[in-house]
């Protein structure tokens, strides 16, 4: 500013004057002598792209910012006025909505000290971002100020972004958690958002969990969800929509299913964790009262019946439901037809139970395969006597003494 001549500085302060007082056909005329005279003023070229937008000159506008940041990279005013221009004129193309990202990336390094701005831009960043490619680079890289106070809105667009991409590598998942535990312990973001994102959070957790290759890592992974499952059912607002309960409940069902043992189940009844039988008979319950038929919820009626020795009714639970169309329904029907002594079709049951293994994680596809053998083993076994004692009773009375 101090090499410019008198009259340019007078000008400039007349131009910036009159944007004050909303007369932007002078301040463009204003500096438009400038640049006549001083065709690298930053300043001008500033100010004419705020008049330029303001006249919905839109082009012109887009072409002074872009000017005034060949001349000064550094420079705040014009990266905070081509970003007042994405705001007024959203990017339609990718070649635009890249150019928005770099803009808003510049304009994070001017406004680092106000938490408000910082939100606002990065959520702005972040929106853009999703539409062109993946956000888990912009979140990584602006991870220290996503953590910060007052970043609701922000880690809101950062969450939703990273729960819509398919690939999470473990680093993405860290920064989703990150994103989860930030929003979910927030007073400041509203119940239904923060239910609605604690949701999907572990309902891609659970994708997670059955695409699973490693026990270590799965075993982690249960646990992790089981936790996160937990915290949802016990959070003290009531965001929760009643599919997201449903959606959730489903969940520790199936981890559930999935603890089951051969030696629980020939044992003549399952001994139910009372937080397990209650997670089971709240999922029919609440399923049942808003008329969502599933085959998990015949599969869990049926472990029930089978708790409380009802074997008849946790037969017809299976039946009526089309809980055997799951494998952990084969499973659960497998006993069933043992306990009541229908040994043909619990080893029909065990025989297509082996055959829809593939439908479970891969850590415990060996673990159900072996209740699947033992099963019908028992059946076999219980086959062969009923034969046995058929044929006994087919013998004169002699030749069975």
């Amino acid at each position: 500013v101090e090499s410019m001549s008198k009259e340019i500085r007078a000008r400039l302060r007349a131009a910036k004057a009159a944007l004050s007082k909303k007369e932007f056909e002078e301040t463009e005329r204003l500096c438009r002598v400038v640049l006549e005279e001083d065709a690298g003023n930053y300043l001008a070229y500033v100010f004419l792209g705020v008049a330029s937008l303001e006249q919905r000159q839109h082009k012109a506008a887009l072409q002074c910012y872009q000017r005034a940041t060949e001349l000064q990279p550094q420079g705040e005013l014009a990266w905070k006025g081509m970003a007042d221009f994405y705001e007024k004129c959203p990017p339609q193309t990718r070649a635009e909505m890249q150019a928005a990202v770099h803009c808003y990336q510049r304009v994070l390094g001017h406004i680092q000290s106000d938490s408000v701005k910082v939100c606002s831009t990065l959520r702005k960043l972040l929106a853009v971002q999703r539409k062109v490619g993946s956000v888990l680079e912009e979140v990584s890289l602006h991870r220290p100020l996503l953590e910060q106070a007052g970043m609701e809105g922000a880690w809101e667009e950062a969450v939703e972004g990273l729960l819509a991409e398919d690939q999470l590598v473990d680093h993405g998942w860290e920064m989703l958690d990150a994103g989860v535990k930030y929003l979910t312990h927030s007073s400041a973001v509203d119940p239904c958002v923060r239910s609605s994102v604690h949701n999907s959070y572990i309902q891609q957790l659970f994708q997670k969990l059955k695409c699973c290759s490693a026990e270590g890592d799965w075993a982690q992974l249960r646990e992790t969800l089981q936790m996160e499952a937990h915290q949802f059912l016990h959070s003290a607002d009531s965001g929760h929509r009643i599919d997201q309960l449903i959606a959730v409940l489903s969940v520790l069902a199936f981890l559930y299913l999935y603890s089951l043992t051969a030696d629980q189940l020939l044992a003549g009844g399952l001994d139910i964790p009372g937080i397990a039988r209650g997670h089971l008979s709240e999922l029919c319950r609440v399923s049942h009262e808003e008329g969502v038929s599933s085959d998990l919820c015949g599969v869990c009626e049926a472990v029930l019946c089978v708790a409380d020795g009802e074997l008849a009714q946790a037969r017809e639970a299976i039946a009526s439901k089309g809980a055997d169309s799951l494998c952990e329904g084969k499973l659960i029907g497998a006993c069933v037809h043992l306990g009541l002594h229908d040994y043909s079709r619990a080893e029909q049951c065990a025989e297509e139970g082996r055959g829809m293994l593939g439908a479970l994680p891969l850590p415990l596809r060996q673990h159900f395969s072996s209740c699947f053998q033992l099963f019908q083993v028992e059946a076999c076994v219980g086959i062969s006597s009923a034969w046995k004692l058929a044929q006994l009773k087919q013998l004169p009375v002699a030749e069975t003494q």
